[in-house]
């Protein structure tokens, strides 16, 4: 069927009001791609920042059981050099007094020997 000038020209303005509305639909849709596009940058640049965090983290938690380790350690040879240095204070007392005790015997001797001489020169 034949279409008249009316006809024809509603069809166009029903055409261009379709094309209007798909125009700024379209350029809706581009907006929000856009903002996703950048909301998608920003998550991605957080997450390699996060990332990145994470690493310094466990390199500075490496670090950290690394000293703790080293400082037990210390701990334990200190522990060690303290039990050898008792160990030893223990033997030097236990010398001196044996000396002490030898000292004064001897002198129990030669004040024995003393006064034997003396009382034969007498």
């Amino acid at each position: 069927t034949l279409l008249n000038v009316e006809q024809l020209t509603r069809k166009v303005r029903e055409q261009d009001e379709a094309l209007r509305v798909a125009a700024a639909e379209h350029s809706d849709l581009a907006e929000q791609l856009d903002g996703a596009r950048g909301a998608h940058e920003e998550s991605a640049a957080a997450l390699t920042r996060a990332v990145a965090r994470e690493a310094s983290a466990e390199v500075e938690l490496r670090r950290s059981a690394e000293r703790c380790a080293e400082v037990e350690a210390g701990r334990r040879s200190a522990r060690a050099a303290l039990a050898e240095m008792a160990s030893q204070n223990a033997r030097l007392v236990s010398a001196f007094s044996a000396k002490k005790e030898e000292t004064r015997s001897l002198r129990v001797e030669v004040d024995r020997g003393r006064k034997m001489q003396e009382s034969t020169l007498e």
